[in-house]
């Protein structure tokens, strides 16, 4: 079961189109601005990720549980076996 979310694109800096810069040289406002923003993003998708694989997981581990009845004991069958 995929949600919506699991295939949400991640926003992607155009590093190609960005005029290149000497190493030494600080991000304008702007560039790290919006470089930590993707950055944020990708590691909050990560983690939005692994949560929603946990919880499929669980789901699925009680689907499982539920679909097992529980024995029924009766007080003739447990008296009978004493």
């Amino acid at each position: 079961m995929k949600d919506a979310a699991e295939d949400a694109p991640l926003p992607k800096l155009d590093v190609e189109n960005q005029p290149k810069r000497a190493p030494d040289t600080p991000l304008r406002p702007e560039q790290s601005y919006l470089q930590r923003k993707a950055e944020v993003a990708r590691q909050d998708h990560e983690v939005f990720s692994e949560y929603l694989q946990e919880k499929i997981a669980r789901d699925q581990q009680q689907k499982v549980q539920l679909a097992e009845p529980p024995q029924r004991r009766r007080r003739r069958s447990i008296a009978a076996a004493c």
